[in-house]
């Protein structure tokens, strides 16, 4: 049975669940800065933030920016419980993004009564789909990567509500939120998986956590760049 496009409802075309016309509408992040993805107005190795307060994570991979209609889809997912867009979100990612190799991948983890309320972690379902996404063009590609919800990365502190926030409200909430369950490998190469990133802070508390586990590089990869 034909899908229709989650957007505009149109029949779908290239990526399940968006038609051609709203694919063609996403918006590459074309320029960003080399560290933390942020949109910027023209080319340039690093954003000024970055260069003089270097972030705990190495690098982020964000394809799009989060603007129409990718925000849409993106709260429909996170904020109504539309799941299955997990599986357009993931193939719009890997549309534009070889997969990025690494011994490890994690999903930013709720703290339990956020999840128990929500009724699922976005990340996580995020991280499936991709997973999925990836074995269906390529079994070689993901074949001996391990990836795994919940058992390494835990928050451990339910924090006020990030949205609101401004970049140095957002690093004071966010501290200390997250602990290390389970032990990583020595120098482990870890890819963390979050659906929106905005200031960062949330996923450079997560990188500087799993650096201090022993974690030797942090990259991030998200669905949307604000």
């Amino acid at each position: 049975m034909p899908q229709t496009c989650c957007f505009c409802h149109a029949a779908d075309g290239q990526i399940p669940g968006l038609c051609d016309d709203c694919h063609a509408d996403l918006i590459i992040n074309e320029h960003q800065c080399a560290r933390c993805a942020v949109p910027l107005p023209a080319a340039a190795r690093c954003c000024g933030p970055c260069l003089a307060d270097p972030p705990a994570y190495d690098g982020v991979i964000a394809a799009h920016r989060y603007a129409t209609p990718l925000n849409h889809i993106l709260n429909r997912f996170k904020f109504s419980g539309q799941r299955h867009l997990a599986r357009t979100l993931a193939s719009m990612m890997l549309d534009q993004t070889p997969w990025p190799q690494a011994s490890l991948y994690l999903a930013v983890p709720l703290h339990r009564s956020r999840h128990l309320e929500r009724g699922f972690n976005q990340s996580d379902e995020l991280l499936r789909a991709l997973f999925a996404a990836a074995r269906q063009k390529s079994t070689s590609t993901t074949q001996n990567a391990t990836f795994n919800q919940s058992h390494h990365l835990l928050r451990c502190t339910q924090t006020t509500a990030q949205s609101g926030l401004d970049k140095k409200a957002r690093q004071k909430n966010i501290r200390g939120a997250f602990e290390i369950q389970t032990p990583l490998a020595p120098n482990a190469s870890v890819i963390l998986i979050d659906d929106v990133m905005t200031t960062g802070a949330t996923v450079s508390e997560c990188a500087r956590v799993l650096k201090q586990a022993g974690a030797g590089k942090v990259i991030i990869w998200v669905a949307a760049r604000a």
